[in-house]
């Protein structure tokens, strides 16, 4: 199966890739419903601190951007494309043809 630009091999039928995939996407929601969160609890956060930024307060807001700024999954699943180079070449005759006349009329 390729997914977001990776190659992620299965051995198995196909019911058995099914479960599996329900289950990574199982997953996959799990994940993206606690990222929700805390970025919902950094933007509260954000909205309340005080003015005077301490290290430790600008560290924080550092990390909430770099969360904000972090592609969507979405995003990768669209970008991702397959590029097959041209195999080598097989030989120099390229077509060989006997007996062959071109003529116009009878």
């Amino acid at each position: 199966e390729l997914e977001r630009g990776e190659g992620k091999p299965f051995e198995g039928n196909y019911a058995e890739w099914l479960e599996q995939k329900a289950e990574a996407m199982r997953q996959e929601r799990k994940a993206d419903s606690r990222l929700q969160k805390t970025l919902q609890s950094e933007l509260e956060w954000v909205r309340s601190s005080a003015k005077a930024r301490q290290t430790k307060s600008k560290a924080r807001l550092a990390r909430y951007e770099e969360m904000l700024d972090a592609p969507q999954k979405e995003e990768l699943s669209h970008s991702a494309s397959i590029y097959i180079p041209p195999g080598p070449r097989l030989g120099k005759q390229v077509v060989e043809a006997k007996g062959v006349r071109k003529g116009f009329g009878e």
